[in-house]
């Protein structure tokens, strides 16, 4: 007896496995048939499949799409009508799933029972919380306020704002962030969402959602007028996703237009073509740098930093492309300068001492040997200043001493004399100090020693 059971449910199953392959041969079947334009044979096809999918919901709404695209098409609309009804009668919250009520939804959405699809659509919202069904409830939400809208009622779309207020953020990923974050942009909530969209930029800082939510907070503060604000947002794009070049051109573009937006006086005509060249992309890495100093010279520093981003970036470039070599050089001292512009001590240190190291390790032409030693002599000038900066009045003298003795024809000379002067001033050798600015034979700075030379005495 056992034997025999066993032996009807192994025919039974293999009875369904064979009706579920004809059935999948059918669907592939309808649709060559669909698409191919015969559609009277791509119906009959499909309405076969519908008669014995009732138990698989998601193929039976499958299916029946494809149907329903069919009736529309023919025009036999009293036959829509009665799949619609069939389908209506089908539903069952016991084997629907949300995203069944989902598509569901749609289908009377599109096929003219907009009703019958609202009331689908607030079943998913009303229904609990449960994780996997978050991008359905904000799918179908945004849905719902597009309807709301439509109808002008202010009072339902609130009522649906309230409930996505209570969505438990923590389970959010940052698309969930973002499509929350863009309907209330959409709908009117503009401080709720950007909000979010700050949210998203701090909890989510490597996401692709993060990046486009931080284009979205700029140019909202933009459109707003909030000049500032937007430069903030764009400046900070055009650092966090620098390998993003077509939007981190348009950041630079809406950087220099809110700029100009806020009336400054700064530019003059040179500066614009400075800065259109940069926007460009037509400058080098030391005219991006020069304008970055100018800039920040003028108080213009959201400008500033977003011109000095692209210039060290390329000035790093090249020190990477040409290591040890004369351009390399070159380039450690141009970010040197404009560093110390911006305040970066740090940073002005460390481009000191790869200029001081590759000076010593140089064997590259000779002719560009004096070339060379000028950036080597600067390089002693700016170690020397950092010391004096940070007290280390020693190492300073130290410095400049050797910066004389290496270089007796140099034409800083003054400069060093004026510097090792005020070193040993503060070091409370006034004797020394005195000799020093003595030897200050250049102005301006031999009108600052000669005051220095009444206090050294």
């Amino acid at each position: 007896m056992k034997k025999k059971t066993a032996w009807m449910l192994f025919v039974l199953f293999m009875l369904s496995c064979r009706l579920g392959f004809a059935q999948v041969g059918d669907v592939r079947d309808a649709s060559r048939a669909e698409k191919a334009g015969d559609l009277e044979r791509a119906l009959r096809l499909y309405e076969d499949v519908l008669r014995v999918q009732t138990s698989d919901t998601k193929s039976m709404l499958r299916v029946a799409g494809h149907i329903l695209k069919i009736y529309k098409q023919r025009g036999e609309s009293l036959k829509v009508e009665q799949l619609l009804r069939y389908l209506k009668e089908q539903y069952s919250p016991e084997t629907f799933d949300l995203k069944d009520i989902e598509k569901l939804a749609r289908i009377f959405s599109e096929y003219g029972s907009a009703d019958e699809a609202v009331r689908l659509r607030c079943t998913i919202v009303d229904a609990p919380f449960l994780r996997e069904n978050l991008k359905v409830t904000l799918r179908v939400s945004a849905r719902l306020l597009e309807y709301y809208r439509s109808l002008e009622d202010s009072g339902a779309a609130a009522d649906l704002f309230e409930r996505l207020s209570l969505l438990p953020l923590a389970d959010f990923d940052d698309r969930d962030f973002y499509s929350l974050a863009m309907l209330h942009l959409k709908y009117g909530k503009r401080a709720a969402g950007m909000n979010l969209l700050d949210d998203l930029t701090e909890i989510f800082p490597h996401s692709v959602s993060a990046r486009k939510a931080l284009f979205v907070l700029a140019k909202e503060a933009q459109r707003e007028e909030d000049y500032p604000r937007a430069i903030h947002y764009y400046v900070s794009y055009t650092k966090k996703y620098p390998d993003s070049t077509f939007y981190v051109q348009k950041a630079y573009q809406r950087i220099v237009d809110c700029t100009l937006m806020q009336r400054e006086e700064k530019f003059s005509r040179d500066l614009m073509q400075q800065v259109a060249d940069w926007v460009n992309g037509v400058s080098d890495y030391r005219s991006r740098l020069n304008l970055a100093a100018d800039l920040k010279l003028k108080n213009m520093d959201d400008l500033a930093e977003a011109v000095y981003g692209t210039g060290i970036e390329a000035a790093e470039r090249v020190i990477d492309e040409h290591p040890g070599s004369y351009e390399a050089l070159k380039a450690h001292l141009e970010i040197l300068r404009t560093a110390h512009v911006f305040g970066l001590g740090e940073r002005v240190e460390e481009e000191v001492l790869s200029i001081l190291k590759g000076c010593e390790e140089w064997n590259g032409e000779s002719a560009l040997d004096e070339s060379v030693s000028f950036i080597e002599s600067q390089g002693y000038l700016w170690l020397a200043r950092l010391r004096r900066d940070h007290e280390r009045y020693v190492e300073a003298v130290s410095l400049l001493r050797t910066f004389l003795d290496r270089y007796p024809d140099h034409k800083d000379r003054s400069y060093a004399f004026y510097e090792l002067g005020i070193a040993y001033e503060k070091m409370g050798e006034r004797g020394k100090a005195g000799e020093c600015f003595e030897k200050v034979d250049s102005e301006p700075l031999m009108s600052r020693a000669r005051e220095r030379l009444g206090v050294a005495r």
